[in-house]
């Protein structure tokens, strides 16, 4: 999935739309990486063991980079 497609935005819109919650949420997730590092563990724990896992930063720091490229949408 292109997050950065113009389908992918609007559906993306449209999701945060139906459930009533600000785009502009994401920009915040930064803020809470002590909290969402909390719950890493148990997402390591579904992961296969053949899967080449990283650790808790690289995806964070992954997640940040897509949430950057989708700042035009709730800076309007």
């Amino acid at each position: 999935m292109n997050i950065a497609s113009d389908k992918s935005q609007q559906i993306l819109t449209e999701m945060f739309s139906i459930k009533k919650v600000p785009l502009a949420f994401l920009g915040q997730i930064a803020e809470f990486k002590d909290f969402h590092s909390q719950d890493f563990p148990a997402v390591q724990a579904t992961m296969s063991e053949d899967a080449d896992m990283q650790d808790f930063d690289f995806y964070f720091k992954y997640t940040l980079d897509l949430v950057e490229t989708l700042k035009p949408l709730w800076n309007k």
